[in-house]
């Protein structure tokens, strides 16, 4: 196997990180369109709630989050502003009464839109990986958190927090679904992907 490399900044020859983080950028999208399709199998299931496990009451309301944290970071990782996610992070429902739940709801609260905005959403992500090159994901990024101070962060472990944050509230999604009678949600990547596929 090929495996390209560069040398990094202490003169020390590192693999390319782009192999892994763009697999993982394929298994979202994959992981998210099998997602969408065993929601569909069960009418309502979207809206229902809310769950007591699920951090936004509703999986409609979860994958909207998704979507838009794959919306966030990309923003952030290309140097854009993501200042209007702020109220999402800002928001305190103890004072302001708007449960945060609710609140990702109102990003797309039409559930036939939101679930397309979630596959592009995935989609667009996985692009933003592919577009990059190798050099890219040592690069140091700075952005502004939703509280206004600065933070520095990798581009690489940045889009692996992103892929990884992805995969959490999928698992939340899986359990929504697994506790409202649906069955045949498959997150495993050799299943998801087939054999063939689940290679960098």
């Amino acid at each position: 196997m090929r495996v390209s490399a560069h040398v990094g900044r202490e003169g020390v020859v590192m693999a390319s990180a782009k192999p892994v983080i763009a697999f993982l950028a394929k298994y979202h999208v994959a992981a998210t369109r099998h997602t969408l399709e065993r929601i569909a199998s069960s009418p309502g299931a979207a809206s229902r709630g809310p769950l007591p496990y699920m951090f936004f009451d509703t999986i409609h309301a979860t994958m909207n989050h998704i979507a838009g944290v794959d919306e966030l970071w990309r923003l952030r990782l290309s140097g854009q502003t993501s200042a209007p996610f702020d109220k999402f992070y800002l928001n305190d429902p103890a004072t302001s009464g708007v449960k945060d739940g609710a609140l990702w709801l109102e990003r797309q609260p039409d559930w036939e839109l939101a679930r397309g905005e979630a596959l592009e959403a995935a989609k667009a992500t996985q692009a933003f990986v592919d577009a990059q090159p190798d050099e890219a994901f040592l690069e140091l990024v700075s952005y502004a958190r939703t509280d206004g101070s600065t933070a520095t962060i990798q581009r690489g472990p940045a889009l692996m927090h992103l892929l990884n944050h992805a995969t959490h509230h999928r698992g939340q999604v899986h359990a929504a679904l697994t506790d409202l009678g649906v069955s045949g949600v498959v997150l495993d990547m050799p299943a998801l992907m087939g054999n063939d596929g689940c290679r960098f």
